[in-house]
């Protein structure tokens, strides 16, 4: 028979196990109603009471037994939950943070504008060359990485550029003059326009200066703001402040960081620089010049990048006052 514990609830265990009640204890059966304690159980309960009470620190209310340490075990999930929310943010803007970085470093890597001589060339040199009423023309595409850097000192084509090298000699007895209207034929027989001028100073400036359009300026300033969300967030869940005012905070902050990075640093359309452009490709076009009896006269014509391989140029010229198309293959 299994060992009931006696005392002062004895007598009813033992009723409700099916066993006689002791002595000691209360005769009554379970669910009848409390037993009656004897004076030595008052007692005891009275002095177990009192040694409670005087332990309590002062102004501390009673509460009951194990609170404390379910209170403590909710503060330790609370402060797990909170560990692991700010951890996930951390990490998710961490990375944000990071290809923002990585982007930026990117922009900056643009190269630098620098003038760079380029030499004339004898018309022999031209690959190709068509005549037309006294004028020579020669003409050369440069469609290469390596060949535009070592002209230009950078790959222009992925400015958006290609550039066409002509030259006119004129053994005719009239002036010639350069008209509007060149075009190419590129290795897919598509037909490309001369880009305008304003639009060849621009596609370099933005190019060689690290210039980002308004396109580019939001979508870094949208990665810097989730970015900043998410940093702040982690920081309202580690230390237990309001996450969402946290989280608006960061945002905004990062907003800030990614549009002042495209206004301030990599990204700043420099003056001298866009300057400097202007100056140095509209001296080498070839676009409205002229050529005396007996003189030459070279200079770029520039096409966009979008085209593939260039085959042929479609040059209209003026002389002696009549207009004349002359085809060059390249």
């Amino acid at each position: 028979m299994p060992r009931v514990p006696g005392g002062l609830f004895s007598g009813t265990l033992r009723a409700c196990a099916g066993l006689q009640p002791s002595k000691a204890a209360d005769t009554n059966t379970c669910g009848a109603g409390p037993p009656s304690r004897g004076p030595a159980a008052g007692a005891m309960e009275a002095r177990l009471a009192s040694q409670a009470e005087q332990a309590r620190p002062p102004g501390q209310s009673a509460r009951p037994r194990g609170l404390g340490m379910a209170r403590a075990r909710e503060n330790s999930m609370t402060s797990q939950r909170q560990i692991k929310s700010a951890g996930t943010f951390l990490a998710a803007g961490a990375r944000l943070a990071i290809l923002a970085a990585v982007a930026l470093a990117a922009g900056s890597c643009a190269p630098r504008y620098e003038y760079r001589a380029i030499p004339a060339r004898p018309l022999s040199s031209y690959p190709g060359q068509a005549q037309a009423a006294g004028a020579n023309v020669g003409a050369v595409a440069f469609y290469s990485g390596e060949q535009l850097t070592a002209l230009f000192g950078f790959d222009l084509k992925k400015a958006g550029v290609i550039p066409v090298q002509v030259l006119i000699q004129n053994n005719g007895g009239s002036s010639v003059n350069v008209l509007d209207g060149a075009r190419i034929e590129d290795s897919n027989g598509l037909l490309w326009d001369v880009l305008p001028s304003e639009v060849v100073y621009g596609r370099i400036n933005d190019y060689t200066s690290g210039g980002i359009d308004a396109g580019q300026t939001a979508r870094r300033t949208a990665t810097w703001g989730v970015a900043g969300a998410l940093l702040g967030a982690a920081v309202g869940a580690a230390t237990g402040t309001n996450v969402g005012e946290a989280l608006g905070k960061g945002a905004a902050i990062g907003a800030a960081a990614g549009a002042a990075s495209s206004i301030t640093g990599v990204g700043v359309d420099s003056p001298d620089t866009e300057q400097d452009v202007v100056a140095d490709f509209s001296q080498r076009s070839l676009d409205g010049k002229s050529a005396a009896p007996g003189e030459e006269v070279s200079g770029f014509l520039y096409f966009p990048s979008e085209s593939s391989q260039p085959r042929r140029l479609t040059l209209n010229l003026s002389i002696g006052g009549q207009r004349r198309s002359v085809t060059v293959n390249l």
